[in-house]
């Protein structure tokens, strides 16, 4: 699990249009206060890019069916986001994903759900 980062980097960065994202794909497993991986980065050392992945990765991963779990609701999400802002995640990042409203959130996730099943669905 925690060499997915290192693979999906050599593999994007292989695709021409993709090349620019490689580094995004790279670091999203950074944390803010350098605690995670692969390389132990910091603050503005991690790419913007995956600041701002990591905090939308997280939310998506909460509030999404899980063969372990249910779905998070909305306010435990952002109460755990939150909980992790300064440590996991770019507080700035955290604050401005936050000033999303709720509401604008579930229409993006309904949006690309149908998306990712429609797309299995062709497999």
């Amino acid at each position: 699990m925690r060499k997915h980062p290192e693979v999906g980097y050599r593999i994007v960065k292989r695709i021409g249009f993709l090349k620019d994202a490689a580094e995004i794909v790279y670091t999203h497993h950074e944390q803010f206060d350098g605690s995670g991986y692969p390389r132990g980065i910091k603050s503005g050392s991690i790419p913007l890019g995956a600041r701002m992945f990591m905090v939308a990765d997280a939310y998506d991963a909460l509030t999404s069916e899980r063969s372990y779990r249910s779905p998070l609701t909305y306010e435990a999400a952002a109460a755990e986001i939150k909980k992790l802002s300064g440590s996991h995640f770019d507080p700035v990042i955290v604050d401005t994903f936050m000033a999303i409203a709720p509401e604008e959130l579930q229409l993006i996730a309904d949006r690309y759900r149908d998306v990712i099943a429609g797309d299995a669905l062709s497999c």
